[in-house]
This record gives C-alpha cells, structure tokens and sequence, in this order.
C-alpha cells in the first residue's frame, strides 16, 4: 500500500505490520490465535477503529 500524505490506514511492509494515522507510523502488535469479539459502534461505522478492522 502506498505511503500518500494525508492518508490513515493499514501500512503492510514484509511481515510487518503498522498503522498510518496522519504522519505516525505506529507499529502493530501481532495477535495470538483466539476468539475476538470487537464491539462496533451504534449508527456510524467510521467510529470504528482501525485495529478492529484488521
């Protein structure tokens, strides 16, 4: 996924993973097998966050 300015998401470089918010790349922890259960918001799914989304 490219790098653009302004753009907030997911950034997936080799085996590596790490969030884009603004200009902050914060890198993302690796999840043990299990069973998530993510809560999602009520009328607006942009509240969502991004590591639900993954």
């Amino acid at each position: 996924m490219p790098n653009k300015a302004g753009y907030e998401g997911q950034l997936v470089t080799g085996d590596r993973s790490s969030y884009l918010i603004g200009q902050t790349e914060i890198p993302a922890r690796p999840l043990s097998p299990a069973l998530y259960l993510v809560a999602t918001p009520i009328g607006n799914l942009a509240d969502i966050t991004l590591r639900a989304l993954e």
